[in-house]
């Protein structure tokens, strides 16, 4: 079975692990508004009572590597609020979440990228589905700031 950190992020795709379903977070608009000369403030927020392994990579432009740019879970009484840049407009922001609950049960997520307190234009991306027969999903997804 894979556990969280598992996944690598290879060339803006999550590799696959045999025996986990992989579903994308890609929205319809992948852009996020963003201002490039501040910084980030990336929420992974469970909105049911599952457990959220999540780590974030950056990927700036014109380059050919991604760097985590954060991770962590909700089990561990540490705030989810991660501050990530200042990230140039172009950069590629890629995220893999892994669910842990009851098996078969619905679980919801979300990631808010916020600036100056608020959400940016593009910056809350909601993940949704229903946990395997062992109580695991993965969600994964990236979007292009801009």
């Amino acid at each position: 079975m894979a556990r969280a950190g598992d996944d690598d992020l290879t060339n803006g795709r999550v590799a696959k692990r045999a025996g986990v379903r992989h579903v994308s977070g890609v929205a319809a608009d992948p852009t996020i508004r963003a201002d490039p000369s501040l910084a980030l403030d990336l929420e992974i927020a469970a909105e049911t009572p599952h457990v959220i392994a999540w780590r974030v990579w950056t990927k700036a432009p014109g380059d050919d590597r991604w760097v985590v740019a954060a991770e962590g879970h909700s089990e561990d009484d540490v705030p989810d609020v991660h501050a990530i840049g200042p990230l140039a407009s172009g950069t590629l922001v890629g995220w893999w979440l892994g669910v842990g609950g009851p098996p078969g049960s619905w679980f919801r997520a979300a990631l808010r990228f916020r600036q100056r307190g608020r959400v940016l234009h593009g910056g809350e991306r909601r993940v949704r589905g229903r946990a395997n027969d062992r109580g695991g999903a993965v969600r994964s997804g990236e979007a292009r700031l801009a």
